[in-house]
């Protein structure tokens, strides 16, 4: 009877562990849908920010690019310079960052202030990228590592199904100095959800500096960082003028692009969670089959794509095989170098970072010179190269 009672009382510890270790990584997924929601938000109001600050909207699009190039330097000098704080600490700050980056942006008089709120955006990402999916496969036994950082990644699909076209309505309708007072309230919503439910997280590396090239120095980890700058630099040249690429060359309406968005989000969402599922039984092969199914997707957009109903199509193929990309990027990291996990992160988001803006800007350059088509077929051909060095250089990549 007695032990009936111990083993009773055990079960529901071990479930009420359990559970309010999901609901923590909850809390951080919310956090990554608030930063994501406030990265993009100006991608839907440049013509209401610049009148509002009085600037060309060329020089407002740098709200954009700002906060990547800042992110990727700032994720390992964070990680550095917190070696040995506790990591929910380093949540609360970036949380914070971000609650102060999306007030400051909405009181801002002038171009320059605007830009300063940015910058302090770039560093909340940095910061919080580099250890959020490190410390969520923390929060949850071993075998639920994989649903955990695919949870996380959920925030960047979320914060583009909801975050953005959200945020945009609400700035056409009450002005966009509303929608980031919106954006901060979502950062204190996850900074309140984080204050509550986060259990103490102390440093499990010490990363210092000479660790980060530790890790670089992993022929594994070499191999990730590779694939994340093709995959995601050749994507962002596609993907930055996607919507051009619909209005111009499909001839989609402005309002049905919304809807198609909004279309490419959802199937985000399903490709993450089922990348989710099964990365922790061969990251190789879902990160090589992801790769191909957006490079396919991408270069046949470029060469089919003035058909709407086929250009639509392709769109939504597109963000289901995009939406595993994340998820098994990050995996793959984590296996590469297991030991040093948020050092690894860290670089992670750096290339990650660097890429994103390097493909962007790479992908204006094919537009200005040969069209959108041409910075579609580019970047389609450079996401190929990705699933091409994972399955000739990355064959002891995937330990299972």
């Amino acid at each position: 009877m007695e032990a009936s009672k111990v083993s009773s009382g055990g079960d529901t510890t071990l479930c009420n562990a359990s559970t309010r270790g999901w609901l923590s990584v909850a809390a951080v997924s919310f956090g990554t849908f608030a930063l994501v929601t406030s990265e993009l938000m100006p991608i839907g109001l440049l013509p209401k920010i610049a009148a509002g600050v009085r600037a060309v909207e060329g020089n407002v699009g740098l709200t954009i690019t700002i906060p990547g190039l800042v992110a990727a330097f700032a994720a390992p000098a964070l990680i550095v310079a917190s070696r040995r704080l506790d990591r929910r600490g380093l949540l609360w700050l970036t949380t914070t960052m971000l609650i102060f980056s999306n007030l400051i942006v909405a009181s801002a008089a002038r171009l320059s202030t605007l830009l300063a709120g940015r910058v302090l955006l770039g560093i909340a990402i940095g910061g919080f990228w580099a250890i959020g999916a490190a410390v969520a496969r923390r929060l949850v036994p071993p075998e639920s590592a994989g649903r955990a950082t695919a949870l996380v990644f959920s925030g960047i699909s979320a914060g583009t199904v909801i975050g953005l076209p959200a945020g945009t309505l609400l700035g056409e309708l009450c002005g966009w100095r509303i929608a980031f007072s919106g954006a901060a309230t979502l950062g204190g919503i996850a900074l309140a959800a984080q204050l509550c439910l986060l259990p103490r997280l102390a440093a499990t590396d010490a990363v210092g500096l000479r660790q980060l090239p530790a890790v670089a120095r992993i022929p594994r980890a070499r191999v990730a960082l590779v694939a994340v700058a093709l995959v995601i630099g050749g994507h962002f040249m596609a993907y930055t003028y996607l919507a051009s690429f619909l209005e111009q060359r499909a001839a989609v309406s402005p309002g049905v692009v919304s809807a198609v968005f909004l279309a490419y989000g959802l199937a985000g969402l399903a490709g993450n969670t089922i990348a989710g599922e099964l990365v922790q039984r061969d990251v190789r092969r879902v990160l090589t089959g992801a790769g191909l199914l957006v490079a396919a997707t991408i270069l046949l957009l470029s060469l089919v794509g003035s058909r709407p109903l086929i250009a639509i199509a392709l769109v939504i193929i597109w963000g289901f095989g995009f939406g595993a990309v994340p998820v098994s990027l990050q995996t793959l990291m984590f296996m590469a170098a297991p030991a040093l996990q948020e050092g690894g992160s860290a670089l992670f988001v750096s290339t990650f970072q660097l890429a994103l803006a390097s493909g962007a800007f790479l992908g204006g350059l094919a537009v200005s010179s040969g069209g959108i088509t041409v910075a579609t077929l580019l970047g389609g051909a450079a996401v190929l190269t990705m699933p091409a060095t994972i399955w000739i250089f990355g064959k002891s990549v995937s330990p299972r």
